[in-house]
């Protein structure tokens, strides 16, 4: 690895190049360093600093940032070959040398900086070669340069473990100037190399990977761009993605969908690391030069570019953002509730009034299945399994409004402002408004709910979504940028009525959403008769949900307990097979007893008087 000059670099700059003089998307695409002239800060600019290249013109902005590797010198121009004007950089002058650290897919054009960063001094005064940009203004600049954060980094469970499955898009070089495209075609495969590196399943992380290619290739910079694409050629890539063929920064010759998992071939002399891929497109097309010079980027954040693309190459945009939605049955009530002990006439009501006031909230005690429940509502509201449009988050007690909403969080160069997990879910939803998204918040009692939800407590009611309801939030950096609530955002909350900060809920929270509350149902026939159809004696399942009833008529009188702490149905439920009395007598043991213990932590024998009236004593072996 070569050396790092400095991580935190003293000064940031633009660096500004006139397409008419010189061809700047070209020479990115071929050049990983260039030279560049100093016209301006000739005494200032040094080595280690960072750059963003600006390209002027009718398309202007940033096009892609570097890091200053020397201080200015008298040299030669290098990439000659791209100056349309060639007497303008044919004599030596003074000159940095720069390495290119990344290629932006799509451009941040001028007019979308101007209405962030208004004074910036290139908006203001465009004439010249180098800028000098404030610290804070290169915090802005690389926040909107930094595509939104992928669902895998959100703190998640359950149904939101799967976010983000069949909806990503991928650019894909199938080599140096697609050379292997035609053998990977016919083979309906795609492949990325790095060979001496072996199967990638061993890496647990991008960072494994990245250690790895320094000490078997040795570069002269940091690989961070190739350990990521391994990385997400094992990891983030799944069957039903799209990818997106092309050759160097402006090409597309191919396009296809992702139908296998990541393969290690040893056989193969090389590019051993393949994925088998039903390809749909095969031309050429010539793009703006929209391609980073990357092996694999992930489009799906730019979704004007995926438009632009798609359109050129007459593949509809909604295949290519949905692609798994089309190929899924519908989830209706009925196939929601196979299986089920839950009445259906009850099951729609409660998804209609979900419908309705767009915020509800599952209460009640412990293993009623208020998670396997909230699943099922999900994906019924949803209109199909699609884990894509479901995040699930858990709240705990130190959950901040920075978390859940926006705020700054240390960088390699500073503090960075980043959105919050339920702002970046709204910001994707908002991208997709014919579709229903599902925000699922576990044990949402268990935080400071005002804190967490802030301004947003007014922008999640019903009436009050939309654009129209827009506003700033607390870390906007000016009114004009602002953030709304769409109306296609559903959201659930699950609460455990055992839990002693329910009382903490307060009444704002309270009547912004419905409460539905899911009660043990060891007293309806509708139980007995899921344990029956499920293997167990019909006998021995009319013991157990008497025994239990019982139980919960006992704490439920009890004056320092309450109906909030009766024992739930799914202790009993879902193992995959018959309920017997070994099974039965494990669940009392594990985990009936040690919630028995904690309600009466004063009075173990009535723990032990329990223990024998459920008759698990005599079964436990």
């Amino acid at each position: 690895m070569g050396q790092i000059l400095s991580p935190s670099p003293a000064r940031t700059w633009i660096f500004q190049a006139n397409p008419k003089f010189y061809d700047i998307d070209a020479a990115l695409a071929d050049l990983r360093e260039m030279s560049w002239s100093v016209n301006q800060y000739k005494q200032s600019i040094t080595a280690g600093d960072a750059v963003f290249l600006w390209k002027s013109g009718s398309e202007a902005g940033i096009v892609a940032s570097a890091t200053v590797l020397t201080a200015p010198t008298v040299m030669d121009q290098d990439g000659l070959q791209f100056a349309v004007q060639a007497d303008k950089f044919d004599k030596p002058g003074l000159r940095v040398l720069l390495r290119i650290e990344d290629v932006y897919p799509l451009t941040l054009s001028r007019d979308v900086l101007k209405a962030r960063l208004p004074d910036l001094s290139i908006l203001q005064s465009p004439q010249g070669t180098n800028f000098s940009i404030s610290p804070e203004e290169a915090l802005v600049i690389r926040e909107m340069l930094t595509p939104p954060e992928r669902d895998e980094d959100e703190v998640a469970a359950g149904i939101g473990i799967e976010a983000g499955k069949g909806s990503r898009v991928w650019a894909y070089a199938p080599g140096p100037k697609a050379q292997f495209w035609e053998e990977f075609y016919r083979e309906g495969i795609m492949a990325v190399g790095w060979d001496e590196l072996g199967n990638l399943a061993q890496y647990p992380d991008q960072a494994a990977i990245t250690q790895k290619l320094i000490e078997v290739y040795r570069p002269a910079s940091s690989p961070v761009n190739d350990s990521l694409a391994c990385f997400d050629f094992r990891y983030s890539m799944k069957p039903g993605d799209q990818v997106i063929v092309k050759r160097g920064r402006d090409e597309v010759v191919g396009y296809g969908t992702i139908i296998g998992d990541y393969e290690f071939r040893p056989e193969r002399a090389d590019y051993r690391n393949v994925r088998k891929v039903r390809w749909e497109r095969r031309g050429n097309w010539k793009s703006k030069p929209v391609f980073a010079v990357k092996t694999l980027t992930d489009f799906t954040p730019y979704h004007d570019t995926v438009r632009y693309l798609t359109e050129l190459i007459g593949v509809s945009e909604a295949l290519a953002l949905k692609p798994v939605a089309a190929m899924l049955p519908p989830y209706t009530v009925d196939e929601a509730l196979k299986g089920v002990a839950f009445d259906k006439a009850e099951f729609g009501a409660i998804l209609e009034l979900w419908r309705v006031k767009k915020n509800l909230i599952l209460q009640g005690p412990p293993g009623v299945g208020k998670t396997f429940f909230a699943r099922k509502l999900a994906y019924t509201l949803i209109g199909q399994e699609l884990p894509s449009r479901a995040t699930m988050i858990q709240f705990h007690q130190s959950y901040s409004y920075e978390d859940f909403i926006q705020g700054y969080r240390p960088t390699d160069n500073g503090f960075s402002r980043r959105d919050g997990v339920f702002v970046r879910f709204c910001k994707r939803a908002s991208l997709d408004q014919d579709s229903t998204y599902v925000f699922i918040i576990d044990e949402i009692n268990r935080s400071n709910l005002s804190k967490v939800f802030g301004e947003l407590l007014m922008l999640i009611e019903a009436d009050k979504r939309g654009s129209k309801n827009s506003l700033a939030l607390a870390y906007s950096a000016s009114e004009d940028e602002q953030f709304y609530v769409p109306s296609n955002v559903h959201i659930l909350g699950m609460m455990n009525t055992a839990d002693r900060s329910l009382a903490l809920v307060d009444y704002a929270l309270r009547r912004r959403f419905a409460f539905v509350e899911l009660k043990p149902l060891f007293g309806s026939p509708a139980f007995v008769d899921f344990l029956q159809e499920g293997g167990a004696e019909p006998k021995f399942a009319a013991e157990v949900a008497a025994r239990m009833q019982a139980l919960n008529q006992a704490v439920s009188e009890e004056q320092s307990l309450g109906p909030g702490f009766m024992i739930g149905h799914s202790y009993f439920c879902g193992n995959g097979s018959a309920l017997s009395e070994k099974a039965y007598a494990q669940a009392i043991h594990h985990e009936i007893l040690p919630l028995l213990k904690e309600y009466w932590f004063d009075n173990p024998d009535r723990v032990e008087e329990w223990t024998d009236k459920l008759g698990a004593k005599f079964r436990e072996s």
